[in-house]
């Protein structure tokens, strides 16, 4: 018969079991998202897509063309390779942004009666020309990433499955992960937003004179153009970032795999402004979490 130390030791062996297997999945989630981790920080410095500008997170596996490509796929692939170079996709992208703050804003002075200038002629002409070189800004942008949302249209309606890029290849670029119902969509969304912009600017055209955009038909022409713009562009970053966030909080392989996108940037910011406390730094057999994370990245 056994003693009663021994099966003291069975039991207390028994109850270490499932306790081990715990921490051996803990530690496994660990050194998953430590890997998770270490790609954020090597995304860090790389362009980063935006709903506006999806093809600027293009890859350079998912951009090569090969050498049975045709004529007309080079060319593509030629102008989504230009509009994803930091020129276009960072220097110009800030001044954009930079200019859209600065010109709204004087927009929002002289609509508002805060500009101080004496005749209202002059004071319409400056609310006049603020209005049209926004609707110029917003021209500009749609027509960049024109190229990118016409390449995933044709794409779509030609056979696309989920996971390959533009020549059936396997790509690690998010965009061609979401499923293709949900990524129609958002083409679709982002196609009406650069059709309805291109009908405010036109409009714009005609309509120069600022009596005669406060004239019917332009007085509701305009404002609809406008929301329908807004509307699609709006729905298209919505869908965008909800399906790439669920792709990449499915799992810790998968935010790895992905890298961060605008929510994770989000929360990665706000982290640090609170200035949350940093995880603890032990791991498995006494090892930090970071050379795990090496490790396993390696």
């Amino acid at each position: 018969m056994a003693t009663q130390a021994e099966k003291a030791g069975e039991q207390s062996a028994g109850e270490r079991t499932p306790l081990m297997a715990k921490k051996r999945t803990d530690g496994m989630n660990l050194v998953a998202m430590t890997k998770a981790k270490i790609v954020f920080k090597r995304f860090r410095g790389k362009n980063m897509a935006m709903p506006f500008m999806p093809a600027v997170g293009l890859d350079d596996q998912t951009l090569a063309t090969p050498d049975n490509a045709s004529s007309i796929e080079a060319f593509r692939d030629c102008v989504l390779r230009a509009a994803g170079h930091k020129i276009v996709s960072q220097y110009l992208a800030v001044i954009w942004v930079i200019l859209v703050v600065c010109v709204f804003v004087w927009y929002a002075i002289m609509v508002l009666g805060l500009h101080g200038i004496p005749f209202v002629a002059d004071a319409d002409l400056y609310t006049n020309i603020s209005v049209n070189i926004l609707s110029g800004l917003f021209s500009y942008v749609v027509s960049v990433d024109m190229p990118w949302r016409l390449s995933n249209a044709v794409h779509l309606c030609g056979g696309a499955e989920p996971g390959s890029d533009f020549y059936g290849r396997q790509t690690d670029c998010i965009w061609f992960h979401i499923p293709l119902q949900t990524r129609a969509w958002i083409v679709f969304a982002m196609l009406n937003n650069a059709g309805w912009q291109y009908v405010h600017q036109v409009l714009h055209i005609i309509y120069i004179d600022f009596h005669e955009s406060n004239k019917m038909p332009a007085i509701w022409m305009l404002p609809t153009t406008m929301i329908l713009s807004a509307g699609g562009g709006f729905v298209a970053a919505v869908l965008q970032i909800y399906a790439e966030t669920k792709l990449r909080w499915a799992s810790p392989e998968a935010m790895a795999r992905f890298g961060p996108g605008v929510v994770e940037k989000v929360l990665d910011f706000w982290d640090k402004f609170t200035k949350h406390e940093q995880p603890k730094d032990d791991c498995l057999d006494g090892k930090s979490c970071l050379d795990v994370g090496k490790g396993a990245a390696v």
